[in-house]
C-alpha cells in the first residue's frame, strides 16, 4: 500500500479519475509526497519513513495533524496521532501536564484501541509520571506492563528498561532483580536492559550474584553475549563513580572471570581491559 497509495478521500467509494489528495492549512506545501492512504495504520506507517521523529518534527506535526482530517472516525489512527503530538509537546507542555493530557485521551479512547496501543501511551504517562516526582504509581504500572503476557517483547522490555531506571538509583539490588528475565529477551531493548542489569549489580556490589548471572547469560546466550556485554562494560566503564569502593575488586574479579578468554569474546575482553 505504501508503493501504490489511494488518491480517495475517506469515505469515497470509488473515482473514474482519482486525483491526488491535497492538504489543507499553512502546512499544505510543506507535505508534498504526502498522498492520502486507504488505512490510517498505512497513513502512521507512511508519515514514520517520510517524517522521522527527531528530524522533521515541524513536518511530523503537519503529517499528524492531515492524518487527523483524513480520518475522523478511525478511533485508532485518531489516538495515535493525538498522542503523537503531545508527545512533540513534552518539552513544552512539562512531564506533568503531558502526563495528565495523555491520560485524559486514555480516558477518551478506553476501550476503543487496542491494548498494544494502549499500553504504549500508558508507558509514555507512567515515564513522565517518574520524571515530573518520582511516582511510585508510575513505577508500578511500568512494571506491570513489563509482566504483561499480553503484550509483545518490544512493549515489555522497554518497559522493563525504565522501570529498571527507576529502581537503580536508590535499590539497585531490587532493579537487578527485576531485570534479570527481561534480559533474556531478545528485542530492541534487550542490549540496554543487559547493560542496566550489570551496572544494578555492580551498584550492588554483590559479586557473587553477578558472576552467577554472567556465567548463565554467556551459557545462554553464545551467538549475541559477546557484543551484548561489550556494550554492557562500557556502560559500566561510564558509570564506575557510582560503584562502592570495597566492592570494585570482587566485581571485577567476578566480570574477569567469565569474559577473561579474548577468544570466546573478542570484543567484550577488550572492553574489559
Amino acid at each position: 500500500w505504501l508503493e501504490r497509495p489511494a488518491l480517495l478521500l475517506p469515505g469515497t467509494a470509488t473515482a473514474d479519475e482519482p486525483a491526488p489528495a491535497t492538504v489543507a492549512g499553512p502546512s499544505a506545501h510543506l507535505l508534498t509526497g504526502f498522498p492520502i492512504l486507504p488505512t490510517g495504520a498505512g497513513q502512521l506507517r507512511l508519515l514514520d519513513e517520510k517524517f522521522p521523529a527527531g528530524e522533521k518534527d515541524d513536518l511530523r506535526r503537519a503529517a499528524f495533524a492531515q492524518i487527523l482530517q483524513w480520518f475522523p472516525q478511525d478511533p485508532e489512527t485518531v489516538f495515535q496521532a493525538k498522542v503523537s503530538l503531545l508527545l512533540l509537546d513534552e518539552d513544552r507542555l512539562g512531564h506533568l501536564a503531558y502526563a495528565e493530557a495523555i491520560a485524559q485521551l486514555l480516558t477518551q479512547y478506553d476501550q476503543q484501541v487496542s491494548h498494544s496501543l494502549r499500553a504504549w501511551a500508558e508507558y509514555l504517562e507512567a515515564c513522565a509520571r517518574w520524571q515530573a516526582n518520582q511516582s511510585p504509581a508510575a513505577l508500578q504500572r511500568l512494571q506491570k506492563m513489563a509482566r504483561d503476557e499480553k503484550l509483545n517483547a518490544f512493549r515489555r522490555t522497554w518497559a522493563a528498561f525504565e522501570a529498571g531506571k527507576c529502581l537503580l538509583e536508590k535499590k539497585p539490588k531490587d532493579a537487578a532483580a527485576f531485570l534479570t528475565p527481561f534480559a533474556e529477551m531478545e528485542a530492541e531493548a534487550q542490549p540496554k536492559i543487559v547493560a542496566l542489569l550489570l551496572r544494578a549489580h555492580a551498584r550492588a556490589g554483590d559479586a557473587t550474584a553477578l558472576k552467577k548471572w554472567l556465567a548463565g547469560f554467556a551459557a545462554q546466550h553464545r551467538d549475541t553475549a559477546d557484543a551484548l556485554l561489550a556494550g554492557a562494560l562500557a556502560a559500566l566503564a561510564e558509570d564506575l563513580e557510582n560503584l562502592p569502593d570495597k566492592a570494585r575488586p570482587s566485581v571485577f574479579s567476578a566480570l574477569g572471570a567469565i569474559v577473561r578468554d579474548a577468544t570466546d569474546f573478542p570484543k567484550a575482553h577488550p572492553a574489559l581491559i
